[in-house]
């Protein structure tokens, strides 16, 4: 299938080379990638991992049990966070860098993203065992991005004419769903404790990439671009698509948002949600000597089989764009056939195929390895080796951390963290109480914020991984004398 807009040869021509350098559209382009990541305060886990007295690292380590024998998060604050890592680039080697591209760029760059809200939290902790029940609502996004498509935005095709651009390889994963989430830890001896956490799983969006393979070719004589697409999407959402079937193609119509007042997104999400899943968290923590803590743990284990508003779009074809007539001698007419060809190459471009076939998305495992070392009952120091597991590949943080706990009522964390290459990675953690109300901040990136004068805002363009988790909690009935309970004295999680 192959779509041309057809021209005159003397015409004067405006191409959309032309149209990529100019202000205005860099300057939209350059607010709609600024502003989401500017707003986007988010961090990763690993300073959270080795705070003490902090009953969300549970959540990193079923195994991890409180110092507190009853604990009540506070209904939609019990624990907020956001996450997101750069994994191949900084944004300002994307944005400002005027080096070359290439250098900075590999032929596919990941940006993960994901929120998480604690809407109910639950723990008790009686003799040897604890107990947690947890319902969150989790979103995660995680997007390839090939090299090419950033040299489009930024500089246009100029340098690619009579080459190809390829943007094959790109790929998004998107998965929003609720936890129910019940956590069990068992001390098993002074030396060993383990946990376990089961979780059910009802999805509410999901995008997953079956197929990414897309080309531009610009002429090097006419300038004409020549779009190669073949693409595979599966989709589970709040949509409704209407399709004409003629022969054996089945072309979508029209696509229209469902709309939901509460009662139909509690039956269609909560109660009678046909998109369930299933999820595992695993943990344990060993104390080698009265001073020297390791603990591991393997999370986010499961899946989700999508059977609500089930989707599968494609699209496989060649386009040819030819340039915009600027006829001044028939200013009207040629305007008006400019934009006629415009809408019927996008309307073209648009065409999907679709059908609806249920399918299964997985979650991401995470491994987190973790040392610390005690040197007085109110610090230690702590080492985390924290791995993602992708479908595309894996990555792997280090985090080094000074943990405290001081007069009962304060905890404190500082940590530097190592990732994708990127040294600018200094977190903090606070945790305060009063009473039984616990507040606790922590973010896993203080440095390479800069403030952009052009768009008048601070976002963080040297930095490869940013972000804030923070929490308002109840915590009764703190644990007495250690040794009366066959604890080392510095253990993971202090006692005084």
């Amino acid at each position: 299938m192959s779509q041309s807009v057809k021209i005159p040869q003397s015409a004067s021509r405006f191409s959309f080379c032309t149209l990529l350098q100019q202000k205005i559209f860099r300057k939209t382009i350059s607010l709609l990638i600024l502003l989401p990541v500017a707003m986007a305060l988010y961090a990763q886990d690993n300073t959270l991992y080795m705070m003490r007295n902090i009953h969300h690292t549970n959540i990193l380590n079923p195994a991890f049990q409180d110092n507190y024998s009853v604990f009540i998060g506070i209904p939609g604050i019990s624990s907020l966070r956001c996450n997101l890592e750069l994994r191949d680039f900084n944004p300002s080697d994307v944005i400002f860098s005027t080096n070359d591209l290439g250098s900075a760029l590999k032929d596919a760059n990941r940006i993960d993203f994901d929120l998480f809200e604690n809407i109910i939290s639950l723990g008790f902790i009686t003799g040897k065992s604890g107990l947690t029940f947890d319902f969150s609502q989790k979103m995660s996004y995680e997007f390839s991005v090939p090299g090419d498509a950033f040299v489009l935005w930024r500089n246009g095709n100029i340098d690619y004419i009579g080459k190809n651009m390829n943007f094959s390889g790109m790929k998004l994963s998107m998965n929003w769903y609720l936890e129910y989430a019940l956590g069990y830890s068992y001390k098993y001896n002074s030396k060993w404790t383990f946990g376990v956490k089961a979780k059910y799983l009802n999805g509410i969006m999901n995008i997953t990439t079956k197929k990414w393979e897309t080309t531009l070719y610009t002429a090097p004589d006419s300038f004409d671009i020549t779009l190669n697409t073949d693409i595979q999407l599966q989709v589970s959402a709040p949509i409704y698509v209407t399709y004409n079937t003629t022969g054996d193609s089945t072309e979508i119509d029209k696509i229209d948002m469902i709309k939901h007042n509460t009662g139909s997104i509690l039956n269609n999400y909560v109660y009678y949600n046909k998109n369930r899943g299933l999820g595992f968290d695993f943990g344990a923590v060993y104390n080698l000597s009265s001073r020297l803590t390791l603990s591991a743990s393997l999370i986010d284990l499961g899946f989700i089989n999508w059977r609500n508003n089930i989707y599968e779009l494609s699209n496989s074809s060649n386009y040819e764009f030819h340039g915009i007539i600027l006829d001044y001698d028939n200013a009207g007419d040629t305007m008006t056939d400019n934009g006629q060809s415009i809408i019927d190459t996008v309307k073209a471009l648009s065409k999907l195929h679709g059908i609806n076939k249920n399918y299964t998305s997985s979650l991401t495992p995470k491994l987190h390895l973790g040392a610390s070392y005690h040197f007085f009952r109110w610090l230690d120091l702590g080492a985390l080796s924290r791995t993602v597991f992708y479908e595309t590949g894996t990555t792997t943080s280090l985090t080094f951390s000074g943990n405290i706990e001081m007069w009962k009522f304060l905890t404190g964390s500082v940590s530097y963290t190592l990732i994708n290459y990127s040294p600018v990675n200094l977190g903090i953690g606070l945790g305060l109480k009063a009473g039984p109300l616990q507040l606790y901040f922590i973010t896993d990136s203080m440095f390479g914020w800069r403030y952009d004068n052009n768009h008048d805002i601070v976002w963080p363009a040297y930095t490869r991984d940013f972000g804030f988790r923070f929490g308002l909690n109840l915590m009764f009935g703190r644990t007495t004398d250690p040794d009366k309970q066959n604890i080392p004295k510095n253990t993971r999680h202090t006692i005084d």
